[in-house]
């Protein structure tokens, strides 16, 4: 609407929470049309499923109206909510939060204007079935089918993973010193740390083939 009235159009004040396209030719207003965005089937639960999973707080940077993103924050329960942002806005926001409290920041977008955002994030995600292609070629993550379950499944894969790598290093640390010690004080030989190593070796790979299982299972 500001933009059009800065060209010197007269238009209706279509203040609310409908999304709002204005159509112009030839220095003449012709119409506008309203339409309302649905939540995604499956958002809310897969929130919550999040926050159990160690999600500490939620929130929504969006372009929209002040009360269209109001309610979308409203009904999903989020903490928090930015209206009304262009992308510099939004990257703002993000460097606002960095530097407050939040350490490590994932970012959920998939629009032309989200691609610089998913870029500055810890963790970039975005939509591959409706999102921009820059959104898509910036994100770390590209969720393929849109569903926001994936989300959940994206989380319970990271973090098993990130156990199963710091099970393998505590591991391999913890033999090869016992080893070290044992060769220092000359109560273990060549042979015996060679099997060791070896025998290490053998235990991460079969400790790592769990990740097989946790991606099914997702």
């Amino acid at each position: 609407q500001v933009f059009y009235r800065s060209l010197g159009y007269q238009i209706p004040d279509l203040a609310g929470e409908n999304t709002v396209i204005h159509l112009a030719k030839n220095e003449l207003y012709i119409c506008s049309i309203r339409f309302k965005d649905e939540l995604k089937p499956g958002i809310r639960d897969s929130l919550y499923q999040l926050r159990r999973l160690g999600i500490k707080k939620m929130m929504l940077l969006s372009g929209d109206r002040e009360a269209k993103a109001g309610r979308v924050a409203q009904n999903l329960g989020l903490d928090a909510y930015k209206a009304e942002l262009l992308p510099g806005g939004k990257i703002a926001e993000i460097e606002t939060i960095h530097s407050q409290e939040e350490p490590l920041i994932a970012y959920v977008g998939d629009g032309l204007n989200d691609a610089p955002v998913l870029a500055r994030a810890d963790i970039g995600i975005a939509m591959g079935e409706i999102g921009n292609q820059a959104s898509i070629e910036t994100a770390d993550i590209v969720l393929l089918n849109d569903k926001p379950e994936q989300l959940v499944a994206a989380r319970r894969i990271s973090h098993n993973t990130h156990a199963i790598v710091v099970q393998n290093i505590c591991l391999a640390l913890g033999v090869k010193s016992l080893v070290m010690i044992l060769g220092a004080a000359g109560l273990s030989s060549l042979w015996e740390a060679i099997i060791a190593d070896v025998g290490v070796t053998l235990l991460a790979i079969l400790n790592s083939m769990r990740a097989l299982k946790i991606k099914s299972a997702a």
